[in-house]
């Protein structure tokens, strides 16, 4: 498996979104108790995310590790985070969190494994 290792800006009204992208190997997909590699192998990605100003919302929070997966249960892509090894997915109902969630897609979808990626 190739590495993925991207990073984003994403301006947002007010707010200037950063994150990195990095893909997670089989072995670490397979420590996520309700994931598995044998079915998201080369799908998983480990995002982390900032934002300037703060926004007070869980996915900016750095004490919980974020997770993108491509293709989870049918859908184009999903965030989420871990907790006691098991994978949440993000509620979906903040329209921010869903922008940001669509960047990331775009970011993966791009050619190549590494770069950075800025989007006005």
């Amino acid at each position: 498996m190739e590495e993925t290792n991207k990073t984003f800006e994403l301006h947002l009204n007010e707010y200037i979104i950063k994150g990195i992208i990095t893909s997670l190997n089989d072995e670490e997909i397979d420590t996520i108790e309700n994931l598995g590699s044998k079915e998201y192998s080369e799908a998983v990605f480990k995002v982390m995310v900032s934002s300037e100003p703060l926004v007070d919302l869980e996915l900016f929070n750095i004490s919980t590790t974020k997770i993108y997966i491509v293709g989870y249960k049918g859908r184009e892509g999903q965030l989420g985070y871990l907790k006691n090894m098991q994978f949440i997915p993000d509620d979906e109902e903040n329209h921010f969190v869903n922008v940001i969630s669509t960047n990331i897609l775009s970011v993966l979808m791009l050619n190549g494994n590494s770069g950075h990626f800025t989007s006005k």
